[in-house]
């Protein structure tokens, strides 16, 4: 899309100018160009959930490509994405996640994986949230799929806290595989904070259930 080529142009100047800092705000700007302009509403709820200047770890369903830019324009916080390392193959969008300050993951590898947990672990404790899709890719009808540790590994390695975020209509505006997008509204439900009490195993798959249990029932109650 030209609007997000474009984007992309202007982030990797202004980087390279002021540095990595100008990226949230760019992202934002754009993200709400690209909503206005496809017709897509963001009805948020729970936003007074979130307290100013603390990060945290956003645990969010998955089912469209636009979820990125609902929840950059939805999220009034500086938000990190783990994306999968094959985006950066796309023309200038690619190459400006590549610079930004998002992580990049490479899901066939085991151990760049874990060095890309590490990195967000050490972003989070620095100050920056993350956003994470605990399912590892978009559901092709909407459904809430297997969540993997990954997220609640991370909890576990910043010592910070979890946000289930469930994002409810966006696979109606761009399903998986879809070729054209639609008008129309979605809804954002941000939960309260929930704190992992335990390193070990266990408590990571506690918190990954109780997570996905909490976006399961916004999904059934919110639809």
């Amino acid at each position: 899309m030209i609007v997000t080529g474009a984007y992309s142009i202007y982030a990797l100047i202004k980087m390279s100018i002021v540095g990595g800092s100008a990226f949230h705000k760019i992202n934002q700007s754009w993200s709400k160009l690209l909503l206005k302009i496809v017709g897509i509403k963001v009805e948020i709820y729970g936003l007074e959930n979130l307290e100013k200047n603390k990060s945290y770890i956003y645990a969010v369903n998955h089912s469209s490509l636009f979820d990125i830019p609902i929840l950059l324009s939805g999220l009034n916080d500086n938000a990190r994405i783990m994306y999968k390392e094959e985006l950066e193959k796309i023309p200038i969008f690619g190459y400006g996640l590549k610079k930004s300050p998002f992580i990049s993951i490479e899901r066939s590898d085991a151990r760049n994986a874990m060095t890309a947990v590490e990195n967000a672990a050490k972003s989070i404790r620095e100050g920056d949230s993350v956003i994470i899709f605990p399912e590892g890719t978009r559901s092709p009808d909407g459904t809430l799929g297997v969540f993997k540790r990954g997220a609640f590994l991370l909890a576990s390695k910043s010592g910070k806290t979890i946000v289930p975020v469930t994002l409810v209509g966006s696979s109606e505006i761009l399903a998986k595989g879809a070729k054209r997008f639609k008008e129309g509204t979605v809804k954002m439900i941000i939960d309260k904070e929930i704190l992992n009490n335990s390193d070990s195993r266990e408590g990571q798959v506690k918190l990954m259930n109780t997570v996905r249990e909490i976006i399961s029932n916004n999904l059934e109650k919110y639809n």
